[in-house]
């Protein structure tokens, strides 16, 4: 395992030397001219130099054909269009940095991403595991972002469940003999006891279970466990389980991570520097070209306001075993004769852990399917009743569900839709063709959805299923081994390699745009197979806008990409707002809080005819 460790370790380091290689080879053949010839290529303005030496032009001009290129007599006159070999001949392989290009590029996207990165949910005092999260989060988006859009799928569901138990209280208590303080004192109890259990199960669901577990208790029990910590009323063994769910949701709401205002301030100044790069890029100018580059960096991390929102919708808490064990003895006061189980290990939800699907899903479907069934629409939703009428559980713990397919291929279509809006913009832009940079953003990209690819097949093939020892059942060794654990230790390694490289290609490629190692010959030839060695174009923006169908380009490569992240964005800035009401700190705030959340999902589901389908809705 070392081997491969150390072999995808390497890539980053001998694409490194290779790009370094290329730089000292051109440094060396410009020293050499330099000295014979005392010419300062650093300093040369090569693209005017051959718009007034025609002479010189014709000698290294490109004969081939070019792309997307509008020819006229008068374009013909102007356009500076060279090739590779003759780029080394007369302008030399320096890079050539502009100081405002790197200022913008800093201000625009360098400095906005940190932002967002350093609000993202971190853990105190876990410095073991924090480049292991980071390199999930920057290097595997799509995969990190399918199990955050689920958590908050979850989130979603323990409000409505909140909402259905409170509502049809309050239509009960509604009445001319009960009076108005007496009904509101019903609701807000009501309120108060739903309230606590969906959030509860809510952080419960960023919980991986044990498999140490299995030795204590078997899948039905342990639902039927769950169910008794989150919906009864007893005092079970010594433990009153109303009281013990207060104190466990006030002590998750006051440890609980603050700072909304700064969340939304963060991903305000990212969208405002994207707003203020792309008005750059449609103004005609000579720095056309060096701003679409700049747009294309920001569709390629586009996905990190999602990514971010995501992993925030529930924002995390510290001290998470502290909640971990709490969370245990709960459980475990409702089985049997209370003694004490490790059910519950590290929390892994957020896109943080590997493979983690949580508890939620599988109480949920319970509550849909089997709690539910038959319930009439107005009746009193008694959950400790229900739980006591309700059949023996025929659901194990889901480690899979078709409704994670949804969060799935949105995470695809948000990440490839907006990234590739990056290699849209670096093709298309004149000359149009392969070059460093558009096949640096098209590695990034692709490395994401190979990591994707892998993690999603293996989520089924290693994940271990809950049972009991009597349920193992014997099978081949091609299937023992891809359940064992050093099957999955090694492929989380090889994924964990795979992730840090995507990140150290996009931390390298950043550096290069900012310290412009694109803006050299090599880094900007296309068509390498090409007369003279390829093709390289030096005019401005300005005649790459009137004689190349650039703007058609730009539209394409970026409007969707937005689209995509103002959709995603909205979406989850919504679920935030109508989902605040479980972690607020006050009862009564979050009374207020969850009737303008009823009222808004009324409206934006027309009614509720936008529900069809979900057991668990919106009612007014």
């Amino acid at each position: 395992m070392s081997g491969h460790r150390h072999m995808f370790l390497s890539v980053p380091a001998l694409v490194g030397l290779s790009v370094l290689w290329e730089l000292v080879k051109a440094e060396l053949s410009n020293a050499d001219d330099t000295s014979s010839s005392m010419i300062d290529y650093r300093n040369r303005n090569c693209g005017e130099l051959l718009q007034h030496n025609r002479t010189l032009y014709s000698e290294i001009q490109y004969k081939g054909h070019i792309t997307n290129y509008y020819g006229s007599p008068e374009a013909d006159v102007q356009l500076v269009a060279i090739t590779y070999n003759g780029c080394l001949k007369v302008c030399g392989n320096y890079w050539r940095n502009d100081a405002q290009t790197t200022l913008d590029l800093l201000l625009d996207w360098i400095l906005p991403a940190i932002g967002l990165i350093g609000n993202m949910p971190w853990e105190s005092n876990r410095n073991s595991v924090t480049v292991v999260w980071l390199a999930r989060w920057i290097g595997s988006p799509i995969a990190a972002l399918t199990f955050c859009l689920w958590d908050v799928r979850i989130a979603s569901k323990c409000a409505k469940l909140a909402n259905l138990t409170t509502n049809h209280r309050r239509r009960m208590a509604d009445s001319g003999v009960i009076g108005q303080q007496s009904d509101a004192e019903d609701e807000l109890r009501v309120f108060s006891a739903a309230r606590d259990t969906s959030y509860i199960l809510l952080v419960m669901n960023q919980f991986q279970l044990l498999k140490s577990a299995e030795q204590e208790l078997t899948p039905e029990e342990l639902v039927l466990a769950v169910e008794r910590a989150l919906f009864s009323h007893e005092v079970v063994n010594g433990v009153d389980l109303l009281q013990e769910r207060k104190e466990i949701a006030y002590s998750l709401r006051d440890r609980r991570k603050r700072g909304i205002i700064p969340i939304f301030l963060g991903l305000g100044g990212f969208f405002f520097a994207m707003a203020v790069a792309i008005k750059k890029a449609f103004d005609i100018g000579d720095n056309e070209r060096a701003t679409a580059f700049n747009v294309g960096l920001g569709l390629l991390v586009g996905w990190l306001p999602v990514l971010y929102l995501a992993a925030v919708v529930d924002n995390d808490h510290d001290n998470k075993p502290e909640f971990a064990e709490r969370f245990n003895r709960l459980i475990s006061a409702c089985h049997k004769n209370g003694d004490f189980i490790e059910i519950l290990g590290e929390g892994k939800g957020q896109g943080r852990g590997r493979w983690h699907y949580g508890i939620g899903q599988t109480i949920m479907s319970r509550i849909e399917d089997e709690l539910l069934v038959g319930r009439e629409a107005d009746a009193v939703v008694d959950w400790d009743v229900m739980r006591k009428n309700a059949p023996p559980p025929t659901r194990r713990i889901e480690l899979a569900h078709w409704r994670i397919i949804e969060p799935l291929l949105s995470a695809f279509v948000i990440v490839c839709g907006i990234s590739s809006g990056s290699f849209i913009l670096a093709y298309f832009t004149p000359p149009v063709g392969f070059a460093w940079r558009s096949a640096a953003y098209l590695t990034c990209l692709c490395i994401a959805v190979v990591i994707f690819l892998i993690d999603i097949i293996l989520f089924k093939i290693v994940r271990h299923p809950f049972m009991t020892t009597n349920d193992q059942v014997k099978h081949g060794a091609v299937y023992n081994f891809c359940k064992s654990v050093r099957f999955r230790h090694v492929a989380h390694v090889v994924l964990i390699c795979l992730e840090i490289i995507n990140t150290l290609t996009l931390c390298l490629l950043v550096i290069a745009m900012a310290a412009g190692l694109f803006n050299f010959c090599a880094g900007q030839v296309v068509n390498r197979g090409g007369p003279g060695g390829g093709l390289i174009i030096l005019n401005d923006g300005a005649f790459y806008s009137k004689y190349f169908d650039i703007i058609n380009y730009y539209i394409l490569g970026i409007v969707p990409g937005m689209i995509l992240m103002s959709v995603a964005t909205l979406y989850l800035i919504e679920q935030w707002f109508t989902q605040s009401f479980l972690w607020a700190m006050s009862d009564e705030a979050g009374l207020i809080g969850w009737k303008r959340s009823r009222r808004w999902k009324w409206i934006t589901s027309l009614g509720g005819a936008m529900e069809v389908g979900e057991t668990l809705r919106w009612n007014m």
